[in-house]
């Protein structure tokens, strides 16, 4: 698979529309992911809730040991996440927040 196949399926996966989705399967205060951290993020959960292994910076995915240049909008939502104190917890409607 080339770079550009990859990159255009790491586009499937984590579109935001699916993870919004995802997000709106938890209650309002209930914790999401945790800032700061490439493993525990949102994006990190919701793409361990995808099935992969997955680690985020602002700039690169790694999901099942490829890594992937990050979505604009996730590199946007990573970027306010974390603004946060290191280990902050991440509500639902935190997340949501951040998505706009």
């Amino acid at each position: 698979m080339s770079f550009i196949e990859r990159q255009e399926r790491v586009e499937q996966i984590l579109q935001k529309e699916r993870f919004k989705e995802w997000l709106n399967l938890y209650e309002d205060r209930q914790e999401v992911g945790i800032s700061c951290s490439s493993s525990a993020c949102p994006i990190a959960r919701y793409l361990d809730s995808q099935g992969y292994v997955a680690t985020v910076t602002d700039t690169q995915i790694g999901a099942n040991l490829v890594r992937l240049r990050t979505p604009d909008w996730a590199e946007s939502f990573i970027d306010k996440v974390d603004m946060l104190e290191d280990c902050t917890p991440v509500t639902k409607s935190m997340a949501l927040q951040f998505l706009v």
